[in-house]
């Protein structure tokens, strides 16, 4: 079974969002959290069944669940300006909910192409079959690039991502004391990386 680039497109954007969602539960109210960790473990294995299934599974909820999703920036703003408290509107970030509806509106799309052409359908130009599979990557390789692209930020946006800890920059705290004329704190002592 050969799988389409709008498959991989669209199995690259549901791991994207359900990235996205499951980063968001480390902020989240108990409640929402709940709801978060739920519906993006849920967008990792219709991802997965994307890429496997054939027809694609639900895609009709799928894509209502989707567009419902790209509604959240909104509904963001509307409870941080309705709730009687600052601390739930202020535990949700915008700019992960935000980056997660665009790729929400992608998926519908991504969705409608995939009904429209019909499923199993190629989605490169017939031709040699070297020129297919050189198309075939690069279009995916862009998929990836789009969806990485608005899938970092989003990641780093969130709580999980403030501490996270960026590459190259490991601490490696020595518990010795401190020699006699040499900084005295384990914080203003020089750090190293250690391998990984």
């Amino acid at each position: 079974m050969t799988v389409s680039v709008v498959r991989l497109w669209l199995a690259f954007t549901a791991f994207g969002i359900g990235m996205i969602h499951l980063a968001l539960v480390v902020s989240a109210p108990l409640p929402i959290a709940i709801a978060l960790a739920g519906l993006g473990a849920a967008e990792l294995g219709w991802g997965i069944l994307a890429l496997v299934r054939e027809p694609l599974p639900v895609a009709r909820a799928a894509a209502g669940m989707a567009a419902l999703g790209a509604l959240a920036p909104l509904s963001l703003v509307l409870v941080s300006v309705l709730s009687p408290s600052a601390a739930l509107g202020a535990s949700l970030p915008t700019v992960p909910i935000a980056l997660a509806a665009v790729l929400q509106v992608l998926a519908v799309a991504l969705i409608a192409l995939d009904a429209r052409r019909g499923n199993g359908a190629p989605t490169v130009p017939a031709g040699a079959p070297q020129r297919r599979v050189v198309r075939s990557l690069l279009a995916a390789a862009f998929g990836a690039l789009v969806v990485g692209g608005l899938t970092t930020p989003a990641l780093a946006a969130t709580e999980a991502g403030r501490y996270a800890q960026p590459h190259g920059e490991h601490v490696v705290v020595d518990p010795s004391p401190a020699p006699t004329g040499s900084p005295t704190s384990a914080a203003d002592r020089p750090t190293g990386h250690v391998g990984h």
